[in-house]
């Protein structure tokens, strides 16, 4: 192994800490599932389940190329996995990482992200409370989406940022709840008020039927 592929380093929880403090340095707990993070995180963590294509989109999507990295690992032999899928698109600066064990241990998961069931999603009352967010592809969205969502692909969310409210709650929804718990955790570091909205969107899938379009 190379030198610029080197594993990050293991951290303790002070260390872990510490290092979160510092301005430009982001976290990406690489939990695969979003329930668990979603219950308990470390304040302004991203999700980004490792064992997927999401992890390099969320980093690629919602980090910036200077920012510093700390990982919260499922297991400490995925450091090295972690780090060359980071590496391959370009970020090099990351600080180390600790597992989710630890962290429970220590008691550093002290954020949360509140979590709806789709089943028990009231669109009609979602709107007067807030904005509903549809973080499927523009095609998706297109084919059909719920009355009065607004659509915000998840991989170009960042870019209109200054288009979303911070003074409404944010229901965050996409197709499976996937794309959302990686969204919904990034707008909840930005200062908004975000909800993640999990489970397959059936209502969808019923509009574009409706609608006649191949869903």
């Amino acid at each position: 192994m190379t030198e610029a592929l080197r594993p990050p380093p293991h951290l303790d929880a002070e260390v872990f800490t510490r290092e979160a403090a510092n301005s430009g340095t982001r976290i990406l707990d690489a939990r695969s599932d979003s329930e668990s993070f979603d219950a308990g995180h470390f304040p302004h963590a991203i999700h980004a389940p490792l064992k997927s294509s999401f992890f390099s989109t969320s980093a690629g999507s919602y980090l910036a190329a200077s920012d510093s990295i700390l990982l919260v690992l499922e297991n400490g032999n995925d450091a090295d996995l972690a780090a060359r899928q980071l590496y391959r698109i370009g970020f090099d600066k990351i600080v180390g990482w600790i597992t989710t064990a630890e962290a429970q241990e220590n008691g550093l998961f002290t954020a949360r992200l509140e979590r709806i069931n789709l089943p028990e999603f009231n669109s009609a009352k979602a709107v007067v409370q807030g904005e509903i967010i549809d973080v499927r592809t523009t095609a998706e969205f297109q084919s059909g989406h719920l009355e009065g969502a607004r659509s915000f692909p998840y991989t170009r969310l960042k870019a209109h940022l200054d288009a979303l409210p911070k003074d409404r709650r944010l229901f965050v929804h996409c197709g499976s709840g996937k794309r959302a718990s990686l969204v919904a955790s990034f707008l909840l570091t930005q200062g908004f008020d975000a909800v993640h909205v999990d489970g397959v969107c059936d209502e969808c899938e019923r509009i574009a039927e409706a609608q006649g379009v191949a869903y």
